[in-house]
This record gives structure tokens, C-alpha cells and sequence, in this order.
């Protein structure tokens, strides 16, 4: 009964919040949130209106005349987000209010997320609680929003930062030795369960959170080894690895086929290597304020050379690096990562002896600043493997979950219920005090949609592209103008690809 209290405060502190955040009150949910910020928005409302219209997205008759429209060219394998809008277009009959809802159902996904796992390691209830909130709402979720949908379901991050620190502690999870010795298949409700869902999850989620949790998963199953040497340690982040990456290859496998069948068409997608120093991930840009902060000193959204007077969102979301707005932790989440990484520089130490787990964390966030960080090993990989992982960026929120976890573990000791009811009660008060500044400091002002100018846009379009439909015979094809490439081209004066 208290787990479910539990999860229920959350999700209705996480609904509170990301109504007034979103300014949800204002909204029709039945016409796309950030409609006119163009760019991916689009993309992915013309995938949605494919999946209602042909039941998935690969293939589209309304588009590509004279032919049909293929993204074989272009793997897209976010998968958790088609299924997800295909199962909520199934239910609502309109595959905008779907995506709508596929998008606000990732604030809930990604708190309810790290909510089991800070639990599962001991975290006190209501601290559980506010650094889930503030997982939830970090500004990489606002930063991406609808345009990047498929970011926005970061809810395996958490679950897969569990089954790491489960490896690095030598902890069984796949494989056992029983009491002969032998090496034995476990399986385990407790550890299996939740590790195969953070695969499957993570494969499903798309090519950068089935990279990362790779390397993840990798990285402490060699902690593990070294700590406590072992077969059974060896297979058991050898295999959760190889289980994420099979299930994201299989996912490839309609895209491979149409490439062996069709030839590779390197127009499609290119990705010039320059892009890695483009989209790499800085320490400055997470640990300064948010662009678009609601304290105007504190708001770095505008470079200086910008003369535009007032930022707009489709300006901000288009013009800017999503590397220099995305990845800022808030100043809760700097704090948590400053000891995070202190904690993996100075273990073993006094701290880390009494919270191994805090140990861990340090030593995974430390792994991923080696893997992100301009000039690390993401870089070797751009230079000498694939440009396709472009956006080292996007493993800030890892180290956002592992930064709140840190700084969970770290206050967690004084919000006991052991203490006398006074000095908890004034605790609780410090404790969502912080809470309430840290959303403030994470929330950005201007991400804001502007929901009646989105509401207007989409009504418009919809009426006359019914004119056009109704002025002509069935079968005819339009030729729109200018013609691009498709779905990249960069941008045409004011028309963004």
C-alpha cells in the first residue's frame, strides 16, 4: 500500500507540474503541441499520420508521387514511439491527440522509471519522490519535446543505470554458480525481469539509448569483473549487452534487405564527421543555466551575435545547437554532479565505504564523461568507425539520473523516519523547498507552447488542404514547390528541412 501511495504522489505531482509547465489548460490536444515549430515536429506528425493511415510508417501512398514514400533510405528505429502512437491512435482515432499523449505520457514514464530504481537501492521515500520530479523534468525533456519525441522517452535510462550498478557490484543477474560450482542460467524476478525489460525497453527507445546502455552495461560488467573475477560476471554483461543489441539488429533488419535488394543511396543521410564537434558534449553546457531561464541574467538561450529581438520557439528550437541547450542539469543536478564525480575520483573512501552504490555511480559517471566529452573516446569512434553516432550530447541525461542519484543517496540519511517529528517536518519543508527551486531552475520559460497560435496554424492547414483535396479528382498528384530532398536538406530561407 505504501509503494502504491508512493507512486500515486508522484504521478500527481508530475501531472500538477507539467500542466502549468506546458500551460496545458490552454491546449487542444486534438491538434499537434508545437505545430509551428517546423523541422521535426513535422517529420514525425506526417510518421503518425502514415501509422493511422497504412498502419505503419515505412511505406506511404499519399506521399513521393509518382511513387510511393519509402524511409527504408533512412533507418529510423525508435520503435517504442511508433508502437506507442499506433496502440494510442488504435484507442483514440486520431493520431494527433496520440502523439500528444505519447509525448506527456513520457514526464509520467521517465518519473514512475526512476521512482522503482532509486527504491530498489535503499532511497528514503519522499527523497525518492523529488529527485523522480526532477528526472522528469529535466530540460533536456523541454529541450527535445515533440520535435525529438523519441528522446523524450528516456524512461530506459534509469532502469538500465539499475542493471549497471547491479554489474558493478558483481551482483547475479543472469547466471549463477551453484553450490558445485557449475554455471547456471538464474532467472529472477527481482534481477532478470527488470534487466531483460531495460534491454528490450532501451532497443525499442532508439540507436543512441541502445549505444549508450551498450557501452553501459559493458563498462560495469568490467567494473564487476575486476572487482570480483568471474565467468558468471563476464557472461552476465556480455549477454544483457548482446540481448539490447540484437533486439535494436533485428529492428534494422526490414532497412538491411531494401539496402542489399536496392543498393545503398548515399544521399539519404549524411553525416559529415564535423558534426561530432557540432552535437559533442561540453561541461560548460552542462553545468550553465538553462537557455530560455526565467531570470533574465541567468538566460544564455541568445548568443550575443543574435540580433533577433524576442526568440521565438521555432527560432530557438531550429537556429540553436541542441548541444548548447539540451544538456544543462539545473543547478540540483550540477550539485549531484560534482559529487558524483568527486565520489568516483576519491573511492574508496569514507563516503563510498558506507554507500557503495555512491562509489559506483561516481566511477559509470566518470565512463560516460570519458565516452561524451569532446576528445574522449567518442571521438576515436567518429574519426575511425561510424559518423552515425554524431550527438554525444544526448548522454546528458545519464549523467542527469546518475547526478540526482548521487545527491539522493548523499541527503538521504536525514529524511528517516526515525527522526523526531519536528526536526522531520522541517526536513520535508528543506527538502521541497529545493525541490520546488530546482523545477523553477530546470523549467525553461520560453519552451513554453503557444498554443493558440499552434491551434490556428493547424486548423488552417487542415481547411485548406481539405480545399485542395475537394477541388480536385481522385487520384491526382500535387508538385509543391521549391522541391528538396527528403527528409534532409538543411533550410531554404525561412522553410527548415
Amino acid at each position: 500500500m505504501r509503494n502504491a501511495l508512493l507512486y500515486l504522489q508522484v504521478t500527481v505531482l508530475t501531472v500538477a507540474v507539467l500542466v502549468v509547465a506546458l500551460d496545458l489548460g490552454r491546449a487542444d490536444l486534438r491538434g499537434p503541441l508545437d505545430y509551428t515549430v517546423g523541422g521535426d515536429v513535422t517529420f514525425h506528425l506526417a510518421m503518425f499520420k502514415g501509422i493511422a493511415d497504412n498502419g505503419w510508417y515505412l511505406e506511404n501512398p499519399w506521399l513521393g508521387a509518382p511513387g510511393v514514400m519509402k524511409l527504408y533510405d533512412f533507418p529510423y528505429c525508435e520503435n517504442a514511439l511508433f508502437l506507442g502512437v499506433k496502440v494510442l491512435t488504435a484507442l483514440t482515432g486520431d493520431p494527433f491527440l496520440a502523439g500528444n499523449l505519447f509525448h506527456l505520457a513520457t514526464y509520467l514514464m521517465a518519473a514512475w522509471a526512476a521512482l522503482f530504481v532509486l527504491r530498489q537501492f535503499g532511497v528514503g521515500r519522499q527523497v525518492a519522490v523529488a529527485a523522480s520530479l526532477l528526472f522528469a523534468f529535466l530540460p533536456y525533456h523541454f529541450w527535445h519535446g515533440p520535435p525529438h519525441a523519441h528522446l523524450s522517452n528516456y524512461s530506459a535510462v534509469p532502469l538500465l543505470a539499475m542493471v549497471a550498478l547491479w554489474l558493478c557490484a558483481g551482483e547475479s543477474v543472469l547466471f549463477r554458480r551453484d553450490d558445485a560450482g557449475r554455471l547456471r542460467w538464474s532467472w529472477s524476478w527481482g534481477r532478470s525481469a527488470p534487466a531483460l525489460a531495460a534491454c528490450g525497453l532501451a532497443a525499442l527507445s532508439g540507436p543512441y539509448y541502445a549505444y549508450f546502455g551498450t557501452f553501459l552495461l559493458l563498462t560495469s560488467g568490467l567494473i564487476g569483473v575486476l572487482r570480483r573475477p568471474g565467468l558468471d560476471r563476464v557472461l552476465d554483461a556480455v549477454v544483457a549487452a548482446g540481448l539490447l543489441v540484437g533486439l535494436f539488429a533485428v529492428q534494422l533488419v526490414p532497412f538491411v534487405a531494401y539496402e542489399l535488394r536496392e543498393g545503398v543511396n548515399p544521399l539519404a543521410s549524411k553525416r559529415p564527421v564535423g558534426n561530432y564537434y557540432q552535437y559533442g558534449l561540453r561541461v560548460v553546457n552542462l553545468l550553465k543555466p538553462v537557455p530560455g531561464h526565467r531570470l533574465p541574467g541567468l538566460d544564455s538561450g541568445r548568443p550575443p551575435e543574435r540580433s533577433r529581438p524576442e526568440a521565438e520557439l521555432s527560432w530557438q528550437y531550429n537556429e540553436l545547437n541542441e548541444s548548447e541547450t539540451a544538456p544543462a542539469l539545473g543547478l540540483v543536478g550540477s550539485c549531484g554532479l560534482l559529487v558524483a564525480v568527486v565520489c568516483g575520483l576519491a573511492a574508496p573512501c569514507l563516503a563510498t565505504r558506507r554507500l557503495p552504490t555512491l562509489g559506483d555511480l561516481g566511477k559509470l559517471t566518470l565512463a560516460v564523461l570519458l565516452l561524451g566529452l569532446i576528445g574522449g573516446f567518442g571521438e576515436m569512434i567518429a574519426l575511425y568507425v561510424t559518423t552515425k553516432i554524431r550527438c554525444y550530447n544526448r548522454l546528458s541525461v545519464f549523467l542527469g539520473f546518475f547526478s540526482l542519484f548521487a545527491l539522493a543517496l548523499v541527503v538521504n540519511r536525514p529524511g528517516r523516519s526515525s527522526a523526531p517529528g519536528r526536526a522531520r517536518w522541517g526536513w520535508l519543508a528543506v527538502l521541497w523547498g529545493v525541490t520546488a527551486l530546482g523545477l523553477l531552475d530546470q523549467i525553461p520559460l520560453r519552451l513554453t507552447p503557444d498554443h493558440i497560435k499552434d491551434t490556428r496554424a493547424f486548423r488552417d492547414d487542415r481547411a485548406f488542404v481539405t480545399r485542395v483535396e475537394k477541388s480536385l479528382p481522385p487520384g491526382a498528384m500535387i508538385f509543391q514547390l521549391p522541391p528538396n530532398s527528403f527528409p534532409e536538406f538543411g533550410r531554404h530561407f525561412k522553410m527548415y528541412d
